[in-house]
């Protein structure tokens, strides 16, 4: 690092007055003819003049050139500059700073590198963050596509003319406008650029664009549920080349009938959409005698998220199809129901057995033997009565409990399965029965679920049987092999009152599993006729007469609506507040007319016609609601926007911008969400937002009006690329001051002028 030294005078005045009143103690003494020595008159001239300087302030500068840090933006808006070429970096710099001294540092989403840790290629590239570490000088290589920060050292901000002349394309706006697609494109490159807007299902559709922005449209055909638009060919930015938005069907069609025949002027829907943007604007969806299976798990969560969070309404009507006929135990739909397919107290004890013997270690393509049982275990217990008493455990050797006498709820948070347990030994089957037989008590009916691969020997069937009677067990036995035993457990189970299946493809345990405890629960679809007395506020005349019904049992907070004309009669009907929607159940395939007076009594109109609702989805998300009333604005209320996607949800206040007028800004999300605007408890309107790409990507090319203000902010320079001269860097200043030591030298010359005068 190169040093520099000078000396200057702070105080040309004071300098000025001390030489004129030296010059004239000189002229005194030569008029007076004192006749003194040289060498008296050499100390007396130097002395003066050493005061002379020292009232002048003479000051000895001594100056080093400033400490250099290169910043080399790496983030992906600048994927074509030309310092991303080591070669061009290294002239670049050696133009700029010459032979100066400096270091490397790699910058982009909270990251600074030095080159020494990493090389260029290597840096993951990110949105710019610039915050400059303490140096003397910045040398900036960027776009300039970052926050501004609030202090920094000296920054010369070089210009890259490859970043100036950028070449990208992007749509930066899709959005609904009525039954059209409406696409924002930028386009940067030279001629014209190809524009794809799609529908699906619908139509795809090419547009042309000139340079600069512009805006193309599509009309939408009325059965479109997604929307997409994409710039054709390939630029260096591909990540902002497209956007997808979810389309809600068009506002008040939604009235979905889902699995009968659907009443005149309601959509008949096969199943329910697995697109949550589907349920926007649907006001009430009945399901007709419709089982948990004909239902994904996806679908069935969207149903969910329909009445807990969007506020919708649902109907579910039974029939031979639904409740525990529908094997809802365990399901989404059991939740939603206000009618519980298994009784509120334990009606039943449960005892699943195992096969852990060494031959469940044999493996069942990817998995063991072993690990599909345990899986159809754990798949199992959801679907069981969860007040019902549960014990399991597995056998080969000897019978290990698991868990016992606990009920079907608590065991659900244990591992069944426990981690240590692993097949091995032989099939010890015998003992395993009569040991249970023996430990089993109580007066509650029992079922007994038992999975073997039979490969066993029983040498006294008589006396299990006698025991299973004696306990009233019943016992329902799995066969996952051809065992010798296989014949005497089916006489065995079919003897108790119980079932005998027999899976040798083990990704069949599963279900057959399930539909063993099925059949053990027993039949809860009634086939005798009752009479149906339904709550007044139905406004249906007299009583019902009904021949099929399933029996279900009331949740506790439900408000029951109808039940058997019978004492102590079950209950056929209910309804409940859930989440901010509401479901109504009905335990038959009520009349039509019934149907759809029920449906009436709880559909909710999808959106307040007192507000109106704006949405503008950009690199932010600006939402605004007009809300006026009979033609008077409503000031005051507190709105609130809560925004959700699959993972979490997030609720924020508008804030009122105008009379009527209210507002909120937020920033884009990555993914599409939906938003649900609420007054109070009540909805009042949803929108779908699509995701949004980084905003990183927002604008491409060199942003020279930022890097100005950052330079003039921080006293620096904006460095252009015709400037080949070495950059004219501020340097490190010190000084000190030598007045004291020149007045004292010079006291000193004078006095031993004087001196020597008197006694020469």
């Amino acid at each position: 690092m190169g040093t520099l030294a000078s000396l200057s005078i702070t105080s040309q005045a004071h300098l000025l007055a001390a030489a004129l009143l030296a010059a004239a103690a000189v002229a005194g003494l030569w008029l007076r003819r004192l006749g003194a020595p040289l060498s008296v008159r050499l100390l007396l001239a130097g002395g003066l003049g050493l005061w002379v300087l020292a009232a002048g302030g003479l000051t000895w500068m001594i100056g080093r050139s400033a400490q250099v840090l290169v910043m080399v933006d790496l983030s992906a808006s600048t994927r074509t500059a030309g310092y991303r070429d080591p070669q061009a970096l290294r002239q670049r710099l050696g133009q700029l700073l010459g032979d100066r001294p400096y270091q490397i540092l790699y910058f982009a989403d909270e990251q600074q590198i030095s080159p020494q840790a990493q090389a260029i290629e290597n840096l993951s590239p990110g949105r710019t963050v610039f915050r400059p570490p303490t140096a003397e000088a910045i040398v900036l290589l960027s776009d300039g596509q970052f926050a501004l920060p609030a202090f920094s050292p000296p920054v010369y901000a070089v210009m890259d003319p490859r970043l100036k002349e950028a070449r990208d394309s992007a749509i930066t706006l899709l959005e609904r406008r009525a039954q059209q697609l409406v696409a924002g494109v930028r386009h940067q490159g030279e001629g014209p650029q190809g524009v794809t807007l799609s529908a699906q299902p619908g139509p795809t559709t090419q547009r042309w664009v000139e340079a600069g922005q512009q805006v193309v449209s599509m009309d939408l055909p009325p059965q479109a549920r997604r929307g997409g638009a994409r710039v054709s060919g390939s630029d260096p930015w591909p990540e902002n080349d497209a956007l997808a938005l979810a389309l809600p069907p068009p506002q008040m069609a939604g009235r979905w009938w889902v699995g009968g025949q659907a009443p005149p002027g309601w959509i008949g829907l096969e199943q329910v959409p697995a697109e949550l943007a589907e349920y926007l604007t649907t006001s009430i969806i009945v399901l007709e005698n419709v089982p948990a299976s004909a239902l994904t798990a996806p679908q069935q969560r969207r149903l969910a998220h329909y009445v807990r969070n969007l506020g919708g309404a649902l109907v579910i009507l039974g029939g031979q199809r639904a409740y525990a006929a529908g094997d809802y135990g365990g399901s989404v739909l059991e939740l939603l129901s206000p009618l519980s397919s298994h009784p509120p107290m334990p009606a039943m004890q449960w005892i699943v057995l195992l096969d852990a013997s060494g031959s469940m270690a044999a493996p069942a393509g990817p998995i063991s033997r072993w690990e599909l049982q345990a899986q159809a275990l754990q798949r199992l217990l959801p679907h069981l009565p969860a007040k019902d008493s549960l014990s399991v455990g597995g056998f080969s050797q000897e019978l290990r409990w698991w868990t016992q006498g606990r009920s079907v709820g608590q065991a659900l948070g244990q591992r069944l399965p426990p981690a240590e347990q692993r097949p091995g030994g032989p099939t010890n089957l015998e003992a395993a029965l009569a040991a249970t037989i023996a430990q089993v008590e109580g007066d509650a009916p029992k079922q007994l679920l038992l999975v073997s691969d039979t490969e066993a020997q029983i040498d006294d069937p008589e006396s299990l049987a006698r025991g299973l009677k004696r306990k009233q067990i019943r016992l329902h036995v799995l066969a996952i092999g051809q065992g010798k035993a296989g014949v005497l457990l089916k006489n065995l189970a079919e003897g108790s009152g119980g079932a005998f299946m027999q899976s040798l493809e083990p990704r069949g345990w599963t279900e057959s599993l399930r539909q063993l405890a099925r059949g053990a629960m027993g039949d809860r679809l009634m086939r005798r006729t009752v009479t149906a007395q339904l709550a007044r506020e139905l406004s249906w005349p007299g009583g019902l007469s009904i021949d099929l019904w399933n029996r279900v049992w009331l949740k506790e907070t439900a408000l029951l609506l109808g039940r058997v004309d019978e004492p102590d009669g079950a209950p056929l009907m209910g309804r409940w507040q859930l989440g901010q929607g509401v479901v109504l159940a009905a335990a038959f395939g009520p009349p039509r007319d019934l149907a759809l007076a029920l449906a009436d009594s709880v559909a909710r109109p999808p959106r307040d016609p007192r507000f109106a609702v704006s949405v503008r989805a950009q690199s932010q998300v600006r939402i605004g609601v007009e809300a006026v009333d009979a033609g008077a604005y409503m000031n005051g209320l507190k709105l609130e926007l809560e925004l959700r996607g699959d993972d979490e949800a997030r609720t924020h206040a508008l804030q009122q911008s105008g009379p009527g007028q209210y507002e909120i800004v937020l920033p884009a999300g990555r993914t599409p969400q939906v938003g649900v605007l609420r007054l109070g408890q009540r909805v009042i309107d949803q929108v779908v937002l699509p995701g949004r790409y980084p905003a990183e990507f927002e604008r491409i090319g060199i942003d020279e009006q930022a890097l100005h203000q950052l330079a003039l902010r921080s006293s620096g320079a904006v460095v252009w690329p015709w400037q080949k001269q070495p950059l004219k860097l501020r340097v490190r200043q010190g000084r000190m001051g030598l007045m004291p030591l020149l007045a004292a030298a010079g006291g000193l010359l004078i006095g031993a002028g004087l001196i020597r005068w008197r006694y020469c």
